[in-house]
Parts: C-alpha cells; sequence; structure tokens
C-alpha cells in the first residue's frame, strides 16, 4: 500500500513537472507532425521531415505507422508474413497483431494519453495514398485469399513440394515462380515475396484460359533474373524488376507485361499474339541493346507476324539502340501513350538508332505517344506498312527525321506536333517493295516536310515552319508552344494553327484527352463541322 501511495505521488510530480510541455505539445523540430521523440526512437530524423517517406518501403507512410502505432522500420511489424502495407490496403488485417482476422480494419490508435492535458491533441494527419506511377490495366478482384511465393523465406519456411492449398498462407508460401506457374489454378493472384529469384523459362504451358497473375508483394522489392517463355499463354506478371530482360518465345500468347521496372535488357518477342506491354519502365540498357523487338521469322514470312501486340503507358529512356523495333511484319500493332527520351547511337557506332522502327505491317496505329532528345523519330520503311495511322504525337528535339514514312499506302498522318528536328517528316517511297506511299496529311504542326506531290492523296490545314505547303488553308510559319522546353507543345495565345485545323479528319481529342473546343478570341480558320480544332497533337 505505502509503494502504491508513493508511486502515485511520484506520477503527480511527474506531471505537474510535465505540464508546461503538455501546454506546448509534443515537441516536433522539423514540423513534419512527428514528435521528436517518436522519431528518435525508431531512427528517423528530428531535423528533417520524415513523414511522407517510406522508410521501410512498406507500402505506409511514416505518418501512416505513426497513427497505426506500427514500427516505421519494420516491413511487418507483427512478423505474420504480410507486410503492414499489405495489411492495411489489402487484406484489412491488424498489422499490430499475428494473425488477425481478415477483413477487420486495423483502427489507428490516438497517441497515449499525457498526465496533463491543458490543449487538445494534433489532429491525426490523413493518410494520401502514394499513386501508381504508371497506368495498369483493371485485372478485376484479387483472389482471397492469395498464393504465396517466398523464396528467402521471410513470412516462412517455403518448399515446392506444396499444394495450392497450402501455399495459400503466407506461412507455408513456394519457393520459386515456376513452380508456382504450374500449381496454381487459373485465375488465381500469386503474392511473389521480397527477394532474387534466378532466370525462368516456361515452355509448354497452355492449360489455362484465364490469366494467372503474379505480381511482386504490396510494398516489397522482388527481383527477378530473365523471364522467358516459350509456347505459353495467360501469365500476367507485375511489379517486378527485372534484370535479365524478357523473352515471350514462339507461340507465345495471352502474356501481360505491367508495371515493371527493366535494366538493363529489356523486352524480346518472337512470333507471339495478345500480348500486353503496359506501364513499365526499360531504362539504362546495356550497350546497343533495343528497349523492345518484336521479330517474325525472316525465312517464313507465313509465320512472321506478331499478332495483336499494345505496346501502351511505358518509359523508355537512354539506350543506344531503338526503343521500339517491330521487324518482319505485324498485324494489328498498337503503340499508345509511350514516352521515349535519350535514344542516341554511343560514340564511334555505325548503327542507324530510331526510336520506333516497324518494318512492314497490317493494321497498325502509332497514337499519343511523346518522343524527345533524341537520335531520331519513327520510321516505317522496307516492307509494306497498310493501315496505317499516326496521329496526335509529339516529336521534338531530334537531330533526324521526326516520322519518315516509305511504302506505305493509304497512310493517315493527323494532327501531330514534331518540332525541332533534323528533317521533320518525309514521305518516300523504294520502288523494290509492293505498295506506293499515298499520304492523308493533315492538321500537323511541322518545322519541316518532304513529301513529293504524288505521295500525298491529301495534304492541307497543316503549318510548316520552313518548307513550302500544299493545301488551300495549310500555311508557312512558327508556332509558338507554351513550353516547349518542358515538352509541353500546348499553342500559346496568339500562336498560328490555333482554330486553323478541320474536324473531318484526325481525332476528336488531343494528346492529353482533352475535347477540340473553340477559342471564342480567335476568328475560326479551320474547317468542316467544327472549324475550330488546332493544329497539332494539344488543343488550347
Amino acid at each position: 500500500m505505502r509503494y502504491l501511495a508513493s508511486t502515485l505521488a511520484a506520477c503527480s510530480a511527474v506531471g505537474l513537472l510535465a505540464a508546461p510541455a503538455a501546454l506546448a505539445g509534443p515537441r516536433d523540430r522539423d514540423r513534419d507532425g512527428l514528435p521528436d521523440r517518436w522519431e528518435r526512437s525508431n531512427g528517423l530524423s528530428t531535423k528533417s521531415k520524415s513523414a511522407k517517406k517510406d522508410t521501410d518501403r512498406d507500402g505506409l507512410r511514416n505518418r501512416t505507422e505513426y497513427r497505426l502505432r506500427t514500427k516505421p522500420r519494420v516491413k511487418d511489424t507483427d512478423r505474420d508474413g504480410l507486410s503492414d502495407g499489405y495489411e492495411v490496403r489489402v487484406s484489412r488485417t491488424n498489422p499490430r497483431r499475428k494473425n488477425s482476422r481478415a477483413g477487420v480494419p486495423a483502427r489507428p490508435s490516438p497517441p497515449r494519453p499525457r498526465p496533463v492535458a491543458a490543449t487538445p491533441p494534433r489532429p491525426a494527419p490523413t493518410p494520401t495514398p502514394t499513386p501508381d506511377p504508371m497506368p495498369a490495366p483493371d485485372p478485376g478482384p484479387a483472389p482471397t485469399p492469395d498464393l504465396f511465393v517466398d523464396g528467402a523465406s521471410v513470412g516462412g519456411r517455403c518448399d515446392d513440394s506444396r499444394t495450392a492449398a497450402q501455399a495459400a498462407s503466407a506461412s507455408t508460401p513456394w519457393c520459386s515462380i515456376p513452380r508456382a506457374i504450374a500449381a496454381a489454378p487459373e485465375g488465381r493472384h500469386v503474392s511473389v515475396r521480397a527477394g532474387r529469384y534466378p532466370n525462368f523459362e516456361i515452355t509448354g504451358d497452355n492449360r489455362r484460359s484465364a490469366f494467372l497473375s503474379l505480381a511482386a508483394h504490396a510494398g516489397e522489392r522482388v527481383e527477378l533474373g530473365r523471364v522467358s517463355t516459350v509456347g505459353s499463354s495467360w501469365l500476367r506478371f507485375s511489379g517486378f524488376s527485372i534484370s535479365g530482360g524478357v523473352n515471350l518465345g514462339h507461340a507465345t500468347h495471352h502474356v501481360q507485361m505491367v508495371g515493371n521496372d527493366l535494366t538493363p535488357a529489356g523486352f524480346y518477342l518472337r512470333n507471339t499474339r495478345d500480348v500486353l506491354i503496359q506501364g513499365n519502365r526499360v531504362h539504362d540498357l546495356t550497350t546497343d541493346a533495343r528497349g523492345l523487338l518484336a521479330q517474325g521469322w525472316d525465312s517464313r514470312p507465313e509465320q512472321a507476324l506478331n499478332r495483336r501486340l499494345t505496346i501502351r503507358g511505358n518509359r523508355f529512356s537512354r539506350m543506344t539502340y531503338d526503343a521500339i523495333a517491330i521487324y518482319n511484319g505485324t498485324e494489328d500493332l498498337l503503340i499508345e501513350d509511350n514516352e521515349i527520351e535519350e535514344v542516341r547511337k554511343r560514340p564511334g557506332s555505325e548503327l542507324h538508332v530510331d526510336t520506333i522502327q516497324i518494318m512492314g505491317g497490317t493494321r497498325m496505329t502509332v497514337r499519343r505517344n511523346l518522343i524527345h532528345d533524341s537520335a531520331h523519330g519513327m520510321l516505317f520503311k522496307d516492307m509494306t506498312s497498310a493501315g496505317l495511322t499516326i496521329e496526335n504525337n509529339v516529336v521534338a528535339r531530334t537531330a533526324g527525321a521526326g516520322i519518315q514514312v516509305v511504302n506505305a499506302p493509304g497512310v493517315r498522318i493527323l494532327s501531330n506536333t514534331v518540332w525541332d528536328t533534323g528533317a521533320g517528316l518525309l514521305l518516300d517511297n523504294d520502288p523494290a517493295v509492293p505498295g506506293q506511299t499515298s499520304a492523308t496529311v493533315v492538321n500537323n504542326i511541322l518545322n519541316l516536310m518532304s513529301a513529293p506531290a504524288a505521295l500525298t492523296a491529301l495534304e492541307d490545314h497543316n503549318l510548316v515552319r520552313w518548307s513550302s505547303v500544299r493545301g488551300a488553308h495549310s500555311s508557312q510559319g512558327t508556332a509558338v508552344f507554351a513550353n516547349a522546353a518542358a515538352n509541353d507543345f500546348t499553342l500559346a495565345a496568339g500562336s498560328p494553327g490555333v482554330d486553323a485545323a478541320t474536324s473531318d479528319h484526325g481525332p476528336e481529342r488531343d494528346r492529353a484527352g482533352r475535347a477540340r473546343t473553340d477559342d471564342p478570341a480567335v476568328a475560326n480558320h479551320g474547317g468542316g463541322a467544327q472549324p475550330w480544332w488546332d493544329m497539332g497533337a494539344h488543343e488550347r
């Protein structure tokens, strides 16, 4: 009893001494919303703001870790095999309680009460989810529960002899990705835990008719070597760091590569169909490696095609050979919404380096891409390009041509901005290749243009800086952009080309997805039912 009384007296004394500090609130020298005491106890700096950082890369920012009373330097606070971010955002379990029930969200706990509370506690900041860096297709709701691969046995000892039912627990995972692909039922989601995984090849696996998705575990870095498939299908890989490149071999189909990071090797495709390459970052490649090469059979043209290939929303940076190369034919090709930059040959190299090079095909669309600061832009040659549309692209600051088209009957070149390039738009014809170029060239902004009259079926409503122009509504002049140095090629107020395009040709929305609109301060000089469209890829 005397011990209890003395303890209470001591606590009261401490409370009285602490009263001035309580009145001022917890000390926060860097004013980031995290008390210094909490930052010091968790190894964070009290001198620089760290609230928005994700120190342990578990998918939760430090300020959220403070609210939830999890550890900002430990990915898995309760050590149950699930990262804190995964439990909060996906499984909706308590990250501080091992094996908490799925579907019960972790409730933020208020700070522990201080002995004196003269002022109300500072309201906790609302966590802001970190946006995905790149767009990805919606694969639908992830099946529950996930299946797990954990080669490093982070959450539990791995064993490849386990069944899919056993691998549904993070504590009893498989060890390897090939085992997961072989054993997992279609339509399931496989979560791959942190670590480095060796090269693997999947051959002849065609038993599925729905996607099997394999993804890096939430908030964890998962490194793969080389990923290869031959004659396999219905696989989706997302969120991985891939160092050995991706080889999708003969007869591979229905494979999706989404939101991965590839360096120092890129993609190679050979005679595939229904492949999606989306939201990936391909960068800093080894000498003279292409970012993506899709190749057919040289000796068997009837099997030469990569069919229904979509290359969307990727970023290709810093390489010394073509960023995207499609060789020996293709059908139903879509290249859209990519950014390609710093693609140049190395000193002393004799290679011809393009950002996009396509060697023939049928039904091809190249649209809404941003290409800049590279050796050359787009090149279409060496085989016939039939059913080709090139629209709403920006090509800027290239040493060579922005767009070069050879042997493309019926090609449509619409609403592109090609500026500060070495040769602008070039149209040509090789008599040794079937199919003569016959182009519709409308609504473009070009710094240069070389297009013999015999190769254009329609040429009008273009703004060209240096070259002579054809078409009653085309003009020669200098476009003025909002901020070309920052790749904003929206026309500035008063620039030629505003409200001067025709709505009879070209996409109804601009490169950014904005509808074409009338500028009331500018007289309409365009054509069609809506004569107020702007020339080029961007609408004011």
